[in-house]
């Protein structure tokens, strides 16, 4: 093996085992809610059990049901109960699934996203801010795993001006840009998949 292959290969291997040993380890408050769309959780979205963890943060579990986009804030782990906890953007909206911006010490895991992107619909809204999976803005510390993406404008999930992101086990399909979009700042850890589930 030449010296680029052998490279290549370290690289390839030091990626595969950054999300597991990278020097940060994400803390969150021992207080857990409970989101289910049919009533029988703590709340039936999101976004009210974001706020009603504070600044201090916890655990949102995310049962089986469609849930609107969201916005999570500093020390929140939003953690689905696999691809059955849908996290879908409605027909004619250009939000973005789940929003991280001006964060520190965040989880996204195991939960579907839909977007609405339709290639016969022409898009209106700025590049990059708005129609993408998981859009991580200003954002620091933040993991990205086991997530399935879809049916997105722009990325599935996109990264900018954020440090200190860890992004893998993720997949997607049927979306217009890349399953994974970095901008500005640095990602860590990447590990995508474009294949179905």
């Amino acid at each position: 093996m030449s010296f680029r292959g052998k490279l290549n290969f370290l690289i390839v291997v030091l990626l595969s085992i950054i999300p597991m040993s990278y020097p940060f380890a994400q803390q969150f408050a021992s207080q857990i809610v409970t989101v289910a769309s049919d009533g029988s959780g703590n709340f039936t979205t999101i976004d009210p059990a974001v706020a009603c963890l504070g600044s201090a943060g916890g655990q949102i579990i995310v049962k089986p049901g469609i849930y609107p986009p969201a916005t999570i804030t500093s020390n929140i782990w939003l953690q689905g109960s696999g691809f059955t906890s849908i996290i879908q953007v409605p027909a004619g909206s250009q939000a973005n699934g789940i929003s991280i911006l001006n964060a520190t010490n965040v989880r996204i895991s195991n939960l579907k996203v839909i977007g609405n992107w339709d290639p016969a619909v022409a898009y209106t809204g700025p590049s990059y801010t708005s129609a993408n999976g998981i859009r991580i803005f200003n954002s620091a510390f933040v993991t990205i795993d086991g997530n399935f993406v879809t049916q997105t404008y722009f990325g599935g999930i996109t990264a900018d001006t954020s440090v200190n992101i860890t992004i893998f086990n993720n997949r997607g399909i049927g979306t217009r840009d890349n399953v994974t979009a970095q901008r500005k700042g640095k990602v860590m850890g990447w590990d995508q998949k474009a294949a179905p589930m």
